[in-house]
């Protein structure tokens, strides 16, 4: 009885959800035009016929980790779609809905609390801020990423858990494939893992769950590293060609790069649009990290 209270909060949860994406991102859904930066990387897709495909792993070493996945992403739309600009801002509306509701679980198997789940599934749903990859039609595949992550931190809590080793190589799997869906906003995750591990282990205080942590460790971030290895970050920006580039800036004295590993966790909960109520930055700010905090 109590399972099936639980489904039916969810089924409303669902039901208002989809409701509030469908009725509030109406201007967007209403949308016909592709942003200068969709119709770029639908040229290039065009250019790697006659299969795309085939010039993946080419793609992923040559145009970068930044790009690829959204080149690709925006592709599959317009194999599906044409020209029917709508629906590529239906089918973007419809990963946000899912990215919303995979809160849903995650939250109540954490915390284990249906009405938590609900409101937090709610004000994210409502959040406009949440809408702001839908500026263009390639960061659709954001809210994909995120609810690839979201199925992630549910099988890892298990991992950690559970230590059950199906859960391993699940979580692992959808823990490379968030990241490789969109790199610039997903590669925090590499941050949080190790974070996680530490937590664990200083609240746990058993030496053996060292052994668990090393494993995860080693399962989650060496897969992403050896297939980020070929592929720069986006030869577009020479600053980013590189991640030794970015560490001599900050031995340079640019200790605000330091920040950078967050900048796409950023874009996720404030949009560019809420910068102005802070006030303008100007490029001398950036001169040392003092100014630039202050």
């Amino acid at each position: 009885m109590n399972l099936l209270s639980k489904f039916w909060i969810f089924l409303l949860c669902a039901g208002i959800v989809f409701f509030i994406q469908f009725t509030i991102l109406q201007p967007v859904i209403q949308y016909k035009l592709i942003d200068i930066q969709d119709w770029r990387y639908l040229l290039i897709y065009r250019s790697l016929d006659p299969n795309p495909f085939s010039q993946l792993i080419n793609s992923w070493i040559h145009i970068g980790l930044h790009e690829t996945p959204a080149i690709y992403y925006t592709g599959i739309l317009s194999e599906l779609f044409g020209f029917n600009y709508q629906a590529y801002q239906i089918a973007n509306t419809l990963f946000k809905t899912v990215a919303t509701l995979s809160l849903f679980p995650l939250i109540f198997i954490i915390f284990k609390n249906k009405w938590l789940a609900f409101l937090t599934t709610i004000l994210y749903g409502i959040n406009s801020a949440t809408a702001g990859p839908l500026q263009v039609v390639d960061t659709g595949a954001e809210f994909l990423a995120l609810a690839f992550f979201n199925i992630f931190l549910i099988t890892y809590y298990y991992t950690i858990f559970k230590k059950n080793k199906i859960f391993y190589f699940i979580s692992g799997f959808f823990f490379l494939l968030a990241y490789l869906l969109y790199p610039p906003r997903m590669f925090p995750q590499l941050l949080l893992v190790p974070l996680v591990e530490i937590y664990w282990l200083l609240t746990s205080w058993k030496l053996r769950n060292l052994k668990y942590s090393i494993i995860r460790v080693l399962i989650y971030i060496v897969p992403v590293i050896l297939i980020s290895l070929p592929a720069p970050v986006s030869p577009g920006f020479p600053h980013a060609k590189q991640p030794l580039i970015l560490l001599q800036e900050i031995l340079n004295g640019n200790w605000h790069n330091l920040l950078d590993p967050f900048a796409g966790i950023g874009w996720m909960l404030l949009t560019n649009d809420f910068w102005k109520f802070f006030g303008i930055l100007d490029l001398d700010t950036f001169r040392n990290f003092g100014s630039y905090l202050t």
